[in-house]
């Protein structure tokens, strides 16, 4: 059985607490926050004052620095590699960070070309799936290749759709981490176990800062680097463990991809490109909502992350449940989507 050496562990217990210490450091300079992080206006911007959007860029640093000196050759390697090849988009985010601006087609080009890369280069097993449809089309290496291409860029743009709220993107990725641990757990992938934990440890210590208290933010680069890392970490298990069913992914990913599709049906509906921003998402729609009522916004940003719960932690709870069975999984996914719309249009129409 693999196990973290006592050195390992060293090694994290340092990194978390050399994280929280940077992110201190970001949030605490003002020279720093006033000369790189310049006063703007964005569409979806719902906090008060100027926060950094660096926290990405410190979880990314942790991360590369975790991996580096950790002593289990097999795990260092594959995420070295997964870093590379998420590093052209982290350039282009990172950018964005900084609040220069990146045409969202070229974003979507680099995010396919890290998407490819990941794929390629770090060389896993593919998930199947037992519907004849599916079965057949991800027979072909370049077609299970571009599907999962898709997926991969599909569940980044929902993940950072969602990131908004204080704790809202963290708390929902630890929720699915969390979920593929239990799976984990089911078939005694050990090795996985530990992967999910070493990559969880920059993202506690950004939520103890972010969370509620909202002193830094993971930015577009925090966003799209745990999106990818996750949508990587699923594909990775889903492939090596076939006797677990690749549909619970659906159940996992749910409220990231939900967002995307509902979203683009939205634009799409109302004439307008699905790249752009807007301000309907739903946790801006209750955020609005929140706010006219309290007037306080620090409170109301932060139930806006409790309140969605029901999308980034009942997945969590209910899958030991339904995890074995397609009809229940169909059950929970039709309630889950019911909820969403349901709550969409309720705002909607108060608005």
């Amino acid at each position: 059985m693999l196990m973290l050496s006592f050195n390992d562990l060293t090694v994290c217990g340092i990194i978390f607490l050399l994280t929280v210490a940077m992110m201190e450091i970001i949030t605490n300079k003002k020279k720093f926050i006033k000369r790189y992080i310049p006063h703007y206006i964005a569409l979806q911007k719902i906090h008060k004052g100027e926060v950094s959007r660096l926290g990405g860029l410190a979880m990314l640093v942790s991360l590369a620095t975790i991996f580096i000196l950790l002593a289990e050759q097999e795990i260092k390697n594959m995420m070295l590699l997964f870093l590379v090849a998420f590093l052209p988009l982290g350039l282009i985010t990172l950018a964005e960070d900084f609040h220069k601006v990146i045409a969202p087609w070229i974003r979507l080009i680099v995010m396919f070309f890290s998407s490819c890369l990941i794929l390629v280069i770090t060389d896993i097993s593919l998930p199947l799936f037992d519907t004849p449809f599916l079965k057949s089309m991800l027979a072909d290496p370049l077609l299970r290749n571009i599907f999962y291409m898709f997926c991969l860029v599909t569940l980044m743009n929902g993940i950072n759709f969602v990131d908004g709220t204080n704790g809202n993107f963290a708390l929902m990725i630890l929720s699915m981490m969390i979920s593929l641990c239990f799976l984990a757990t089911i078939v005694g992938d050990t090795q996985f176990i530990i992967l999910l934990f070493l990559s969880g440890i920059p993202l506690i210590a950004f939520t103890l800062l972010n969370y509620p208290w909202g002193r830094i933010f993971a930015g577009d680069l925090g966003a799209y680097l745990y999106g990818a890392l996750t949508g990587f970490f699923i594909l990775f298990f889903f492939g090596r463990h076939s006797d677990i069913s690749a549909w619970n992914v659906l159940l996992i990913t749910f409220y990231p991809i939900i967002e995307v599709i509902f979203s683009s049906i939205r634009k799409l509906l109302k004439g307008k490109s699905p790249m752009l921003p807007d301000t309907s998402h739903l946790h801006i729609k209750i955020y609005t909502m929140l706010y006219h009522g309290s007037k306080k916004p620090l409170q109301a940003n932060n139930l806006v992350t409790l309140f969605l719960g029901l999308f980034w932690l009942f997945p969590t709870l209910i899958l030991p449940w339904v995890y074995q069975s397609h009809i229940l999984l169909a059950i929970t996914l039709t309630f889950l989507t019911f909820c969403y719309v349901t709550i969409n249009v309720a705002i909607t129409k108060i608005e």
